[in-house]
Protein backbone atom coordinates (compact mmCIF):
# COMPACT_ATOMS: atom_id res chain seq x y z
CA UNK A 1 0.00 0.00 0.00
CA UNK A 2 2.83 2.39 0.82
CA UNK A 3 4.38 1.82 -2.61
CA UNK A 4 1.03 2.41 -4.33
CA UNK A 5 0.49 5.62 -2.35
CA UNK A 6 3.93 6.92 -3.28
CA UNK A 7 3.34 6.00 -6.92
CA UNK A 8 0.00 7.84 -6.87
CA UNK A 9 1.63 11.00 -5.43
CA UNK A 10 4.38 10.80 -8.08
CA UNK A 11 1.81 10.55 -10.88
CA UNK A 12 -0.10 13.51 -9.47
CA UNK A 13 3.05 15.63 -9.72
CA UNK A 14 3.49 14.56 -13.34
CA UNK A 15 -0.04 15.66 -14.15
CA UNK A 16 0.36 19.06 -12.48
CA UNK A 17 0.82 21.89 -14.99
CA UNK A 18 0.74 25.65 -14.72
CA UNK A 19 -1.67 26.84 -17.39
CA UNK A 20 -3.25 30.28 -17.26
CA UNK A 21 -6.30 31.77 -18.95
CA UNK A 22 -4.97 34.94 -20.56
CA UNK A 23 -6.99 37.71 -22.19
CA UNK A 24 -5.31 39.92 -24.78
CA UNK A 25 -6.88 43.36 -25.30
CA UNK A 26 -5.58 45.23 -28.33
CA UNK A 27 -7.62 48.04 -29.88
CA UNK A 28 -5.06 49.89 -32.01
CA UNK A 29 -5.25 48.66 -35.63
CA UNK A 30 -1.59 49.19 -36.52
CA UNK A 31 -0.12 46.33 -38.55
CA UNK A 32 3.41 46.97 -37.28
CA UNK A 33 2.12 46.80 -33.70
CA UNK A 34 0.27 43.55 -34.24
CA UNK A 35 3.32 42.05 -35.96
CA UNK A 36 4.94 41.96 -32.51
CA UNK A 37 1.85 41.31 -30.40
CA UNK A 38 0.39 38.31 -32.22
CA UNK A 39 3.60 36.19 -32.28
CA UNK A 40 3.99 36.73 -28.52
CA UNK A 41 0.39 35.66 -27.89
CA UNK A 42 0.80 32.65 -30.20
CA UNK A 43 3.90 31.57 -28.31
CA UNK A 44 2.04 31.77 -24.99
CA UNK A 45 -0.59 29.44 -26.47
CA UNK A 46 2.14 27.13 -27.75
CA UNK A 47 3.54 27.05 -24.20
CA UNK A 48 0.26 25.62 -22.91
CA UNK A 49 -1.74 28.67 -21.83
CA UNK A 50 -5.32 29.30 -22.95
CA UNK A 51 -5.30 32.54 -24.92
CA UNK A 52 -8.24 34.73 -25.93
CA UNK A 53 -7.32 37.72 -28.08
CA UNK A 54 -9.57 40.71 -28.79
CA UNK A 55 -7.99 42.62 -31.68
CA UNK A 56 -8.58 44.06 -35.16
CA UNK A 57 -6.97 41.03 -36.80
CA UNK A 58 -7.21 37.24 -36.80
CA UNK A 59 -4.91 34.30 -37.39
CA UNK A 60 -4.69 33.05 -40.95
CA UNK A 61 -4.31 29.51 -39.56
CA UNK A 62 -6.18 28.51 -36.37
CA UNK A 63 -4.01 27.44 -33.44
CA UNK A 64 -4.78 25.18 -30.51
CA UNK A 65 -5.52 27.04 -27.24
CA UNK A 66 -5.80 30.34 -29.15
CA UNK A 67 -9.24 31.96 -29.53
CA UNK A 68 -9.68 34.90 -31.90
CA UNK A 69 -12.27 37.56 -31.08
CA UNK A 70 -11.67 39.84 -34.03
CA UNK A 71 -13.38 43.15 -34.82
CA UNK A 72 -11.49 43.69 -38.08
CA UNK A 73 -14.76 44.37 -39.92
CA UNK A 74 -15.15 47.54 -37.82
CA UNK A 75 -11.58 48.87 -38.12
CA UNK A 76 -9.31 48.23 -41.11
CA UNK A 77 -5.65 47.69 -40.36
CA UNK A 78 -3.55 50.83 -40.71
CA UNK A 79 -0.28 50.86 -42.61
CA UNK A 80 0.59 54.50 -42.16
CA UNK A 81 2.69 56.40 -44.66
CA UNK A 82 3.51 60.03 -44.00
CA UNK A 83 3.98 62.24 -47.04
CA UNK A 84 6.41 64.88 -45.89
CA UNK A 85 8.34 65.53 -49.11
CA UNK A 86 6.08 68.51 -49.78
CA UNK A 87 7.04 70.06 -46.43
CA UNK A 88 10.23 71.82 -45.44
CA UNK A 89 12.27 70.33 -42.60
CA UNK A 90 10.70 72.61 -39.98
CA UNK A 91 7.11 71.79 -41.03
CA UNK A 92 7.90 68.08 -41.13
CA UNK A 93 9.42 68.16 -37.64
CA UNK A 94 6.48 70.06 -36.16
CA UNK A 95 4.03 67.64 -37.79
CA UNK A 96 5.70 64.38 -36.73
CA UNK A 97 7.38 65.35 -33.45
CA UNK A 98 4.93 67.81 -31.90
CA UNK A 99 1.44 67.49 -33.36
CA UNK A 100 1.11 63.84 -34.35
CA UNK A 101 -0.68 62.67 -31.19
CA UNK A 102 -2.93 65.76 -30.99
CA UNK A 103 -4.04 65.23 -34.59
CA UNK A 104 -4.88 61.55 -33.94
CA UNK A 105 -6.94 62.18 -30.82
CA UNK A 106 -10.33 61.72 -32.52
CA UNK A 107 -9.10 58.61 -34.33
CA UNK A 108 -8.08 57.08 -31.01
CA UNK A 109 -11.63 57.68 -29.70
CA UNK A 110 -13.05 55.99 -32.81
CA UNK A 111 -10.85 52.88 -32.43
CA UNK A 112 -11.83 52.47 -28.80
CA UNK A 113 -15.55 52.90 -29.37
CA UNK A 114 -15.47 50.50 -32.34
CA UNK A 115 -13.81 47.86 -30.15
CA UNK A 116 -16.41 48.22 -27.38
CA UNK A 117 -19.33 48.15 -29.81
CA UNK A 118 -18.03 45.14 -31.75
CA UNK A 119 -19.90 41.86 -31.59
CA UNK A 120 -16.68 40.11 -30.53
CA UNK A 121 -16.15 42.15 -27.37
CA UNK A 122 -19.84 42.31 -26.47
CA UNK A 123 -20.04 38.53 -26.77
CA UNK A 124 -17.10 38.18 -24.40
CA UNK A 125 -18.50 40.65 -21.86
CA UNK A 126 -21.82 38.80 -21.76
CA UNK A 127 -20.20 35.39 -21.34
CA UNK A 128 -19.24 33.62 -18.12
CA UNK A 129 -15.59 33.49 -19.21
CA UNK A 130 -13.02 34.35 -16.56
CA UNK A 131 -9.29 35.13 -16.83
CA UNK A 132 -6.19 34.93 -14.67
CA UNK A 133 -4.25 37.62 -16.52
CA UNK A 134 -4.81 40.51 -18.95
CA UNK A 135 -2.21 41.58 -21.52
CA UNK A 136 -2.76 44.86 -23.35
CA UNK A 137 -0.81 47.23 -25.57
CA UNK A 138 0.13 50.41 -23.73
CA UNK A 139 0.39 52.78 -26.66
CA UNK A 140 -1.59 55.99 -27.04
CA UNK A 141 -4.67 54.89 -25.11
CA UNK A 142 -5.66 52.63 -22.21
CA UNK A 143 -9.34 52.89 -23.03
CA UNK A 144 -10.04 49.21 -23.69
CA UNK A 145 -8.50 48.25 -20.33
CA UNK A 146 -11.77 49.22 -18.64
CA UNK A 147 -12.92 45.73 -19.71
CA UNK A 148 -10.86 44.43 -16.78
CA UNK A 149 -13.57 45.75 -14.44
CA UNK A 150 -15.29 42.42 -15.16
CA UNK A 151 -12.25 40.22 -14.41
CA UNK A 152 -10.10 42.26 -12.01
CA UNK A 153 -7.04 40.34 -13.20
CA UNK A 154 -3.38 41.40 -12.97
CA UNK A 155 -2.32 43.47 -15.99
CA UNK A 156 0.78 43.19 -18.17
CA UNK A 157 1.46 45.97 -20.67
CA UNK A 158 3.24 45.68 -24.01
CA UNK A 159 5.06 48.56 -25.68
CA UNK A 160 5.57 47.84 -29.37
CA UNK A 161 8.19 50.59 -29.58
CA UNK A 162 10.67 51.92 -27.07
CA UNK A 163 9.00 53.34 -23.97
CA UNK A 164 6.53 56.17 -24.57
CA UNK A 165 7.05 59.41 -22.57
CA UNK A 166 4.34 58.42 -20.04
CA UNK A 167 5.65 54.89 -19.34
CA UNK A 168 8.58 55.66 -16.97
CA UNK A 169 6.45 57.33 -14.29
CA UNK A 170 3.94 54.48 -14.43
CA UNK A 171 6.59 51.82 -13.77
CA UNK A 172 9.02 53.80 -11.62
CA UNK A 173 11.74 54.00 -14.29
CA UNK A 174 14.26 56.88 -14.09
CA UNK A 175 13.49 59.43 -16.81
CA UNK A 176 15.92 62.31 -17.33
CA UNK A 177 15.40 64.22 -20.61
CA UNK A 178 18.91 65.65 -20.45
CA UNK A 179 20.32 62.36 -21.71
CA UNK A 180 17.33 60.08 -22.46
CA UNK A 181 15.86 61.02 -25.86
CA UNK A 182 12.11 60.89 -26.32
CA UNK A 183 10.63 58.52 -28.87
CA UNK A 184 9.37 61.46 -30.94
CA UNK A 185 12.79 62.93 -31.73
CA UNK A 186 15.80 61.57 -33.55
CA UNK A 187 18.43 62.39 -30.95
CA UNK A 188 20.93 60.06 -29.31
CA UNK A 189 21.88 60.18 -25.64
CA UNK A 190 24.61 62.71 -26.51
CA UNK A 191 22.61 65.90 -27.03
CA UNK A 192 23.79 69.47 -27.25
CA UNK A 193 22.21 72.07 -24.98
CA UNK A 194 19.39 73.20 -27.30
CA UNK A 195 18.69 69.61 -28.29
CA UNK A 196 18.21 68.83 -24.60
CA UNK A 197 15.86 71.79 -24.31
CA UNK A 198 13.80 70.57 -27.27
CA UNK A 199 13.85 67.02 -25.96
CA UNK A 200 12.51 68.23 -22.59
CA UNK A 201 9.78 70.37 -24.16
CA UNK A 202 8.58 67.61 -26.49
CA UNK A 203 8.57 65.06 -23.66
CA UNK A 204 6.61 67.35 -21.32
CA UNK A 205 4.15 68.23 -24.11
CA UNK A 206 3.36 64.58 -24.76
CA UNK A 207 3.09 63.77 -21.05
CA UNK A 208 0.54 66.57 -20.72
CA UNK A 209 -1.32 65.24 -23.77
CA UNK A 210 -1.51 61.78 -22.19
CA UNK A 211 -2.94 63.18 -18.95
CA UNK A 212 -5.77 64.65 -21.05
CA UNK A 213 -5.99 61.37 -22.98
CA UNK A 214 -6.49 59.37 -19.80
CA UNK A 215 -9.43 61.56 -18.84
CA UNK A 216 -11.09 60.74 -22.19
CA UNK A 217 -10.21 57.05 -21.86
CA UNK A 218 -11.88 56.92 -18.45
CA UNK A 219 -14.99 58.64 -19.80
CA UNK A 220 -15.33 56.16 -22.68
CA UNK A 221 -14.55 53.15 -20.50
CA UNK A 222 -17.01 54.28 -17.83
CA UNK A 223 -19.74 54.67 -20.44
CA UNK A 224 -19.39 51.12 -21.77
CA UNK A 225 -18.62 49.41 -18.46
CA UNK A 226 -21.20 51.29 -16.34
CA UNK A 227 -18.50 52.65 -14.06
CA UNK A 228 -18.31 56.16 -12.64
CA UNK A 229 -14.68 56.29 -11.56
CA UNK A 230 -11.35 56.14 -13.39
CA UNK A 231 -11.74 52.52 -14.42
CA UNK A 232 -9.30 52.40 -17.37
CA UNK A 233 -6.47 54.42 -15.83
CA UNK A 234 -6.88 52.62 -12.51
CA UNK A 235 -5.90 49.29 -14.04
CA UNK A 236 -3.27 50.84 -16.33
CA UNK A 237 -1.52 52.75 -13.55
CA UNK A 238 -1.36 49.59 -11.43
CA UNK A 239 -0.02 47.28 -14.13
CA UNK A 240 2.42 44.67 -12.85
CA UNK A 241 4.82 44.44 -15.79
CA UNK A 242 5.80 46.16 -19.04
CA UNK A 243 7.27 44.26 -22.00
CA UNK A 244 9.15 46.68 -24.26
CA UNK A 245 10.12 46.19 -27.89
CA UNK A 246 13.63 47.54 -27.39
CA UNK A 247 17.14 46.26 -26.76
CA UNK A 248 20.10 48.04 -25.24
CA UNK A 249 22.36 47.02 -28.13
CA UNK A 250 20.20 49.00 -30.55
CA UNK A 251 18.41 51.62 -28.45
CA UNK A 252 21.17 52.29 -25.96
CA UNK A 253 21.43 51.32 -22.29
CA UNK A 254 19.21 52.89 -19.66
CA UNK A 255 18.30 52.12 -16.08
CA UNK A 256 15.22 49.90 -15.83
CA UNK A 257 13.26 48.63 -12.88
CA UNK A 258 12.64 44.85 -12.51
CA UNK A 259 9.05 45.28 -13.74
CA UNK A 260 10.21 46.48 -17.18
CA UNK A 261 11.63 43.82 -19.49
CA UNK A 262 13.10 44.38 -22.95
CA UNK A 263 11.81 41.85 -25.52
CA UNK A 264 13.18 43.41 -28.70
CA UNK A 265 13.06 40.89 -31.54
CA UNK A 266 10.57 38.57 -29.82
CA UNK A 267 8.51 38.44 -33.04
CA UNK A 268 11.42 37.25 -35.19
CA UNK A 269 11.14 33.57 -36.04
CA UNK A 270 13.91 31.08 -36.63
CA UNK A 271 15.92 31.89 -39.76
CA UNK A 272 15.35 29.69 -42.76
CA UNK A 273 18.22 28.04 -44.59
CA UNK A 274 19.24 29.90 -47.73
CA UNK A 275 18.57 28.05 -51.00
CA UNK A 276 21.54 26.27 -52.56
CA UNK A 277 23.10 28.06 -55.52
CA UNK A 278 22.56 26.41 -58.87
Amino acid sequence: MKVLRELFVFLMFLLTVTSYRILGLFSYPGKSHLDLIIPVMKQLAANGHNITVVSPTSLSTPQERYTDLSFQEAIPLRQEVYTTNEMNCIQSRIWTSYLDLFIKDNLIDAYCKAAYESDALQKLLHSEEDFDLVITEMFNSDCILAVNKKYKAPVIGMATSIMMPWHPARFGVPDNPSYLPTLFLDYSNRMKFFERVENTLVSLTHKFWFIMRQIKDDEIGAKYMNEFIEVASRFANNASLLLVNSHYSLNGPRALTPNVIEIGGAHIGKPKRLPMMQ
